[in-house]
């Protein structure tokens, strides 16, 4: 209880333990109260502080780690707290009442939020998964130096006003969310709160005020109901926790400074009040907010050590394994994932990753290609499958990507049901015959999302009772809408223009590589020009903007083939950007080879493809692994993996379609024979062992191989360079393992 400081008489217990513990201070040199907070681990510089003043008396295991600290003798304070917490005085009603509700709110917060969602079905203990990443100061504000790495306890002693910021999947949620859990668990730390600012701002003005928020929140999530003014008296006299989450969830720069402003006006309301915010860095740096006295952290993402750990942790969570097991499957893992690297570092993104390796035995070779799998798992996996389904996962697939690249042109982060049901039949009005037909698809496909996937889902209920719905991910909308630029969007120029738009507003997610690979997959070509229009408009960009593009273009330059002439202005600007003596281009060696090579050193293959076609790959592989690999050698390549690929499939078909007693259909195996290798791609397709995006990977192998096979036609050649052929088996490859995959779910 508080201590009233001015009251004549002789000093309380408790005041006499304050004033020891003063004492004690001085004598050991009068340290921070930040160093007596950091050295406990436990409780943060305020609640030292009240200690001293003799506003608190601490729990006998806080007060112990402090004198011990000091230098103190533990078992004099000891008798000193016996007396204090002996003879405090008999509370009032109201402060019993206030006494439960906390205990109560502590104990179903830490329930409530130790669960850490593996899917949209899975859950674990937080304390089996979770990974405490690493926060370093970013913005100096007051006296806090910038770029020290902090952990999570000694990031939570400084937050006073704090920004947090991260990128896409850097786990800003998950890192409240431990926050949460830690003041809940620990009863000397104040409690905490958790304003999730996509349910907060739903609507501007909010609905309710940041205090209105909380308190619906605790009686609608908790059942909890608040004693009277209990909230407002805490938050003006202790220094309670509020975290503001995702304030890139408002999508458009007035509604986020809006939202800052209210953030501000709370803060004065309640100035002793702890506040983080967390937000993206772009969305944080474009809506040029005015929070000043905000420190600035960033959020770290994995390093390697981190993510190795995660990935044990998950595969011992996952299927029971053993330290060994666990360690084996995650250095695979790491060994398989080295050309996605960079999708390590998201603690999101890597979680899918090893989602992904559990389920399929290998993971994507590309950005493009792990958002496809993922797709494909959320689908594909959820349902049996019928011809309904197969019609709704056909009409998802178009569908999200239009209204994707609609929110993100319109800067929404939601929409009503009628308003996607009315996007999505207007794009599919095209395909059907009747309005109505086009409007129930688009109906049946909300239902099918929102019900069936964690891809597109209901968010919240307005006060009007409707709900919203949006992607579960920032990230996968980005993804979808640069699908649909990819697909929709031939004009290279157009492109070039979104992708410089993307890298201006701190591209963060990949988005702008996503649109330059899938342009390339989906029209060989395409993603070239819009790399060379690019290129093209780098003598007109500002010298901050410059710097962007040029290292973009490099990883570019790593992502598609590119003709030798775009390849050395690449290197070029990258060349004059670092030094001060540019070479000229025509001297500058080329890269793709050597990164590529060495990425394929590191792929894997489905745990569920027999051994001789395994070992078929592994040798195909070898080819174009080999330090100097020739043209002829790599062109082999790709012929024999389209044979293997082949013989696959007319395997699935001939075992497939055995008569009642176990013939084979030999009027069907003249008909199969009869047919080129891409009708079996397509008939694989139409029987669900392969989808849209294998076929659509497939179609440039395809093309390759007919070239190489028959001999070039008037615009092509018969030479083929590395870079394509390793794309050609990578999709090769990687259509044998999901036909193996696929085969094994459907007959199980």
């Amino acid at each position: 209880m508080p201590i009233d400081d001015g009251a004549a008489g002789p000093a309380t217990p408790a005041e006499q333990l304050a004033t020891e513990l003063r004492a004690l201070r001085d004598a050991a040199g009068r340290p921070s109260l930040r160093t007596i907070a950091s050295g406990t681990g436990r409780v943060s510089h305020t609640t030292v502080a009240e200690a001293l003043q003799g506003r608190r008396v601490l729990t006998w295991p806080v007060l112990a780690a402090i004198v011990k600290q000091l230098g103190g003798d533990e078992s004099a304070f000891r008798a000193r707290w016996i007396a204090a917490t002996s003879a405090s005085p008999t509370p009032t009603e109201s402060e019993r009442e206030e006494t439960v509700f906390i205990a109560r709110y502590r104990e179903r917060a830490a329930d409530y939020y130790n669960v850490m969602h593996v899917d949209h079905v899975r859950r674990a203990r937080f304390e089996d998964l979770y990974v405490t990443p690493r926060v370093s100061r970013a913005l100096k504000s007051g006296t806090l130096s910038e770029g020290v790495e902090l952990d999570v306890q000694q990031f939570d002693s400084e937050i006073r006003r704090a920004v947090l910021l991260g990128g896409p999947g850097a786990g800003k949620t998950t890192l409240c969310q431990a926050l949460i859990c830690r003041h809940a668990q620990d009863a000397d730390l104040p409690v905490a709160f958790l304003v999730r600012v996509r349910e907060f701002a739903a609507d501007f003005p909010p609905e309710r005020s940041v205090v209105g928020y909380i308190e619906h929140h605790l009686e609608a999530v908790f059942q909890l109901r608040l004693p009277q003014g209990l909230l407002e008296r805490k938050l003006q006299r202790e220094p309670l926790l509020v975290i503001f989450d995702a304030l890139d969830d408002v999508p458009d720069a007035a509604g986020q400074n809006h939202l800052a402003s209210i953030i501000k006006l709370f803060s004065s309301e309640f100035p002793l009040t702890r506040i983080l915010i967390t937000s993206r860095a772009s969305s944080y740096r474009n809506a040029h907010f005015n929070l000043a006295r905000f420190d600035g952290y960033n959020l770290e993402g994995f390093n390697g050590d981190e993510a190795r750990e995660f990935a044990k942790r998950w595969f011992a969570y996952q299927d029971g394994a053993g330290s060994e097991d666990a360690e084996s499957k995650s250095r695979e893992l790491i060994r398989q994932s080295s050309s996605v690297a960079d999708l390590r570092k998201s603690p999101l993104a890597w979680t899918i990753l090893c989602s992904l390796y559990e389920e399929h035995g290998d993971v994507p070779r590309s950005i493009p290609a792990f958002f496809s799998r993922w797709w494909q798992g959320q689908t594909l996996n959820q349902s049996r499958h019928t011809d309904a389904t197969n019609r709704l996962q056909e009409a998802a697939q178009k569908v999200l990507p239009h209204v994707a690249y609609y929110m993100l042109r319109n800067n929404r982060s939601d929409l009503s049901g009628d308003q996607f049901i009315s996007l999505a039949s207007d794009f599919l009005r095209t395909q059907y015959e009747t309005s109505e037909e086009a409007w129930r698809l688009a109906r049946e496909t909300l239902d099918y999302l929102s019900q069936r996937t964690a891809i597109f889902t209901a968010l919240q209920v307005r006060p009007d009772g409707s709900e919203s719905y949006g992607f579960f991910h920032r990230s996968f909308m980005e993804y979808e809408a640069a699908l649909y630029e990819a697909w929709q969007i031939d004009n290279p120029h157009e492109l070039a223009e979104s992708v410089l738009r993307r890298i201006a507003h701190g591209d963060e997610s990949f988005s702008g590589e996503l649109v330059v690979q899938l342009s390339e997959r989906y029209r060989e070509g395409k993603g070239v020009r819009v790399i060379s229009e690019i290129l093209d408009a780098t003598p007109q960009l500002p010298s901050d903007l410059l710097s962007a593009v040029i290292k973009f273009l490099e990883r570019c330059s790593h992502l598609i083939a590119l003709p030798y002439s775009l390849d050395a202005q690449i290197l070029s600007l990258l060349n004059a950007a670092t030094t001060d003596r540019p070479v000229p281009p025509e001297t500058l060696p080329r890269q793709n080879a050597v990164s590529l090579t060495e990425e394929m050193s590191s792929w894997g293959i489905s745990k569920n493809v027999p051994g001789p076609v395994s070992s078929a790959l592994d040798m195909i592989r070898g080819l174009l692994v080999r330090p100097a690999a020739e043209s002829q050698l790599t062109s082999f390549a790709v012929i024999w993996g389209w044979a293997t690929l082949e013989d696959c499939l007319l395997g699935f078909f001939q075992v497939s379609d055995l008569d009642e007693h176990g013939q084979s259909d030999a009027t069907l195996n003249s008909k199969l024979l009869r047919h080129s290798t891409w009708d079996l791609v397509k008939e694989a397709e139409r029987r669900g062992l392969l989808t849209a995006a294998d076929t659509g990977q497939l179609s440039a192998a395809w093309k390759l191989r007919n070239t190489l096979a028959h001999g070039p036609g008037p615009q092509t050649s018969s030479e083929v360079s590395l870079l394509p052929a390793v794309q050609a088996v990578e999709a090769i490859q990687h259509a044998v393992s999901q036909l193996f995959q696929r085969a094994a779910e459907i007959n199980s």
